[in-house]
């Protein structure tokens, strides 16, 4: 009879317990991930929760040994996740600490500790372009067309396959030199000082040696500071050897882009150059152009 007995309550309270659990499923977090595979300085970034039976989460961060801070997370656009922003932050090498609490059927769960280390933002060096050559004042002008300021470091410009050309000093302990966006760079050759001066919100920067003329053939390289050819301009008659002179190469004023910044070469007249600045539209073909730029 007690054995009888013993077995009734053991399946009695086998079957509160599968009541138990059926009324209190379990509930966690299955996984935190970052949106992006590494974090820029100056960009946020968002932490996404994969959860199972959760009905509220929050974000926890701390930047490196200050206090914790926390977000309320909200629905993620795919189903079971949350979704919590982490600000920006300006200094590169800050070490950022994350994890997520959360609420759900079966109580509180927490994740584990995670963290990122921040990084400098990646330079788009495609938005440099040549924007203005002029042969007869000595100058050439590079445009950033992004919106972003870019370092400057390690950019290079050349002239007729590397004859001579300037860098911007890219060493260890060499300063940024920042081209704002929609900001002109002008490089001068020859010792020339460009008429009428460049504006003062203008980056002079730079020397590109002797050997600009607005009568020769001429071949003017961009490069990144991974010798990437950013944009080229060529002026030749057929195949002549750079800095050749004659009627094919003879002066046209100066070369610049129309529209400003965005669009093909096209001559203007001395008296429309405009270094540092924005140029004047033209429609003006340039005799022997080999390429509008690249």
């Amino acid at each position: 009879m007690k054995k009888i007995l013993s077995f009734a309550l053991a399946a009695i309270a086998a079957l509160g317990l599968a009541a138990c659990v059926e009324d209190n499923p379990w509930s966690g977090i299955s996984g935190v991930a970052l949106s992006v595979p590494s974090v820029e300085a100056n960009t946020a970034v968002d932490v996404i929760a994969t959860t199972v039976n959760i009905s509220s989460a929050t974000l926890f961060y701390q930047i490196g040994s200050g206090a914790a801070q926390s977000v309320a997370m909200t629905a993620g656009t795919a189903a079971n996740t949350f979704v919590g922003t982490i600000p920006g932050q300006a200094a590169v090498g800050t070490v950022v600490a994350f994890w997520v609490v959360a609420e759900g059927t079966s109580g509180t769960s927490q994740s584990a500790t995670q963290s990122f280390t921040v990084v400098a933002e990646a330079i788009d060096y495609t938005q440099l372009v040549l924007n203005e050559i002029n042969g007869e004042q000595k100058f050439i002008e590079v445009y950033n067309k992004g919106t972003k300021a870019i370092d400057l470091k390690g950019v290079r410009v050349d002239r007729n396959d590397n004859a001579s050309g300037f860098t911007v000093p890219n060493g260890p302990s060499d300063p940024s030199v920042m081209l704002p966006a929609g900001g002109y760079w002008v490089i001068t050759a020859n010792d020339y000082n460009p008429v009428p001066p460049p504006p003062v919100a203008a980056l002079v920067h730079g020397a590109l040696g002797s050997g600009l003329s607005a009568q020769q053939a001429l071949m003017i390289r961009l490069s990144d500071p991974g010798d990437n050819v950013l944009d080229l301009f060529i002026r030749r008659e057929g195949s002549a050897s750079w800095g050749t002179t004659g009627p094919g190469h003879a002066s046209v004023g100066t070369y610049t882009r129309s529209p400003n910044g965005t669009g093909g070469w096209f001559a203007n007249t001395a008296a429309n150059s405009t270094a540092g600045a924005a140029n004047l539209p033209t429609t003006t073909p340039i005799p022997n152009l080999q390429t509008p730029g690249i």
